[in-house]
């Protein structure tokens, strides 16, 4: 249950009135996420009923509370389908909070993923890289290769000895592969972490197939590689039992509709997709092998490690044939 702060009626109905929400009906804890509280809550304004999703930050202090709902308003404006955030200072517990207008839709499994799907979601994430132009706010990302090796001595000192056996293979992996990094590549504002249950997808009207409704949780957002950001995301929706390459191509050729790969980035490719696998696999094993269940949904670092075998080994479906 991914809900570690309560939002009391008592908090929601303050919460309503300092919004001007409505008349509270009903507080829905979400119990996906694995990092903060998230609620659906239910109002009732001139007889009709609404919902909004209700965040409590349980992380990122103001901050990066105030960072994350700038971006997305800015996104938003520049057409990323993802809905824009109330503006409000409202804190639960000390934690600051964040409104948005409660969208409808549902995450898919791997199975569904198709190549329609995996080329809407390219589109999808290149708008976030077009779209994060003008924005003027600087960040730096949370897992940076120094960020990686500052987790090792962690997982080295681990009680589990399969997981302290990960950190001399991370490190020299995490050496080599970072050596091999293409030095200068576009950046700009990326997700960082554009998984299957940060993307929500409804069936058109009418049309018979689904579409993107929203993408979701920009807590890991920062200026960043852009390619990087694009091979977490390949990473992410190609694999099942193993790599898929056809849909691969399907998420990079939705994203070249919206933003063309430079020259140096299809050279960065193969780096990229080995960083990212290294990356998911250090962070799953500090987040979530290592500090039990705490109520978390629990992420399992070996499925991460998997890929970083695959993006040796696959085929460079990023050159141009």
């Amino acid at each position: 249950m991914a809900t570690f702060t309560t939002l009391s009626e008592h908090d929601a109905k303050a919460l309503c009135e300092a919004c001007g929400l409505g008349a509270l009906v009903r507080v829905i804890p979400i119990p996906e996420g694995s990092v903060n509280s998230n609620f659906r809550v239910r109002v009732e304004s001139e007889r009709t009923e609404r919902e909004w999703f209700v965040r409590i930050f349980e992380e990122q202090g103001d901050e990066g509370a105030s960072y994350d709902r700038a971006l997305v308003s800015h996104l938003a404006a520049r057409g990323v389908p993802t809905p824009a955030p109330l503006t409000t200072s409202f804190r639960v517990a000390g934690k600051p909070v964040a409104v948005f207008p409660f969208v409808r839709g549902t995450p898919t499994c791997q199975r569904a993923v198709d190549a329609r799907r995996a080329r809407a979601l390219g589109r999808a994430l290149a708008s976030v890289h077009r779209g994060g132009d003008g924005f003027p706010t600087r960040r730096a990302g949370r897992f940076r290769i120094e960020d990686l090796f500052a987790r090792l001595p962690k997982i080295a000192g681990a009680a589990d000895p399969e997981l302290a056996a990960m950190a001399p293979f991370l490190e020299t992996e995490l050496t080599q592969w970072t050596a091999k990094r293409t030095a200068a590549v576009p950046e700009g504002v990326i997700h960082g972490d554009l998984f299957r249950d940060n993307v929500l997808w409804r069936t058109a009207t009418g049309e018979g197939y689904d579409e993107i409704a929203a993408l979701l949780d920009f807590e890991s957002a920062s200026d960043g590689r852009f390619v990087y950001d694009l091979a977490v995301t390949v990473l992410a929706w190609s694999m099942g039992d193993a790599f898929d390459v056809d849909l691969a191509r399907a998420i990079l050729a939705g994203y070249e509709e919206v933003r063309p790969l430079e020259p140096v980035e299809r050279e960065a490719f193969r780096a990229e997709l080995a960083i990212a696998a290294l990356r998911f696999t250090t962070t799953r094993i500090t987040d979530y092998a290592m500090r039990g269940g705490e109520g978390r949904v629990m992420k399992d670092w070996r499925r991460f490690l998997r890929r970083f075998e695959a993006a040796q080994s696959i085929p460079p479906f990023w050159q141009r044939p």
